[in-house]
């Protein structure tokens, strides 16, 4: 299996980049830039009777994922959780910005640590036949094209809340003086409430949760990537009260201490570059790890693929009844089935993850959300 470490800018929320498979994330064109942070498109081949597996914290936010069999859309995560591929396989995802989140669910708390299949025939056939296209530069600016295309015919303009949500992710991620919701709150001009209705309403977690979310991907990134930095000074230069509370955080969302992550990641061999791999200097998809959101996050993530990950996007599971959430899917499903590799994303404990339930098809637009943004 060949991988690549993509840039440490691109990894946060991967928790072991030297394992990950072949990776590109790719910027938003610009019309859809206001929707979605990046597309990210990981690819594998595994070798017959193993399995890769890709540890994720996904990016606060959902990922619209096209994959072989089917196109789903992973919620925001509130766990580590991981992803083993197998077999040869792809996914094409997009981490999105909070201004599209309304057009597919007008609750987002209630895909948190889920997925659902998305109706969309004509997003997933189009994306399938450019990932058939045998040059890897020509398929991926095809499928980024075709993704964006859709998102355009079905995505209404944003509105004024949109944007203002969009700011409040990018404050979030982006400002590490940003310690508190007060923090958050005073950068954008207004109110802790109007804050708290703002990242429920967008994102689904709390801005609260959505600040942790951003200290721990730049603790396990630092911890990773700088040893001689002690774990007392990345937990002061974070935020975090001493090392006993960067300790504490590390072992209730990912299941070990930040002092057993490092000896486990230098312990890691030396990734392999990939000649012509944009991402092979460094190291995730906040993208992918499928990732997390943005492997738009993805969310792999979500997500970072996703981030970090399939950027907080899970594959496989079973049906459960669907959540109230109507938006631009399209009706009907493709028929296209793939026998190829897989991804299934169980939690960081080992319980089987998010099973899938499927939205319901529905007009484009906002007709469904109770807010209209």
């Amino acid at each position: 299996m060949r991988s690549s470490a993509p840039r440490t800018a691109e990894t946060r929320g991967v928790l072991y980049p030297a394992r990950l498979p072949s990776m590109r994330r790719v910027p938003a064109p610009p019309e859809v830039a206001e929707f979605v942070r990046w597309f990210w498109i990981p690819e594998w081949d595994i070798a017959p009777g193993r399995t890769s597996r890709q540890y994720i914290v996904s990016y606060p936010a959902c990922n619209l994922v096209v994959q072989p069999q089917q196109v789903t859309l992973s919620g925001p995560t509130t766990r580590v959780s991981y992803r083993d591929l197998t077999g040869r396989g792809w996914a094409v995802g997009a981490l999105l910005r909070p201004a599209a989140v309304p057009a597919f669910t007008p609750d987002p708390a209630r895909l948190r640590d889920r997925e659902v299949i998305v109706e969309a025939p004509d997003l997933h056939a189009e994306v399938v036949a450019a990932m058939a296209i045998g040059d890897a530069e020509q398929r991926h600016a095809a499928a980024v094209a075709a993704f964006a295309a859709w998102l355009t015919r079905h995505l209404p303009p944003p509105t004024d809340r949109d944007r203002l949500a969009n700011r409040m992710a990018e404050v979030i991620d982006a400002d590490s003086d940003v310690q508190s919701v007060t923090d958050a709150a005073d950068r954008l001009g207004i109110s802790p409430r109007t804050l708290q209705r703002l990242a429920l309403r967008y994102v689904g977690l709390t801005p609260a949760e959505m600040i942790r979310r951003r200290r721990l991907q730049e603790a396990a990134q630092r911890v990773r990537t700088d040893p001689t930095a002690s774990l007392a000074e990345i937990a002061a230069e974070l935020g975090y009260a001493d090392q006993a509370h960067l300790t504490h955080e590390f072992r209730q969302r990912l299941g070990f201490t930040p002092a057993t992550y490092r000896g486990e990641v230098r312990a890691m061999p030396s990734p392999t570059a990939v000649a012509g791999d944009p991402a092979s200097d460094g190291p995730t998809l906040r993208g992918l790890e499928f990732a997390s959101s943005e492997f738009g996050g993805s969310k792999f993530a979500s997500s970072e693929f996703g981030g970090s990950g399939f950027g907080g996007s899970g594959f496989g599971g079973s049906a459960l009844d669907a959540p109230a959430v109507r938006g631009p899917a399209s009706r009907g499903r493709s028929g296209a089935e793939s026998s190829a590799g897989s991804a299934t994303r169980p939690s960081r404990d080992g319980v089987a993850g998010p099973v899938l339930a499927r939205i319901p098809a529905g007009q484009s637009g906002r007709e469904a959300t109770s807010e209209g943004g």
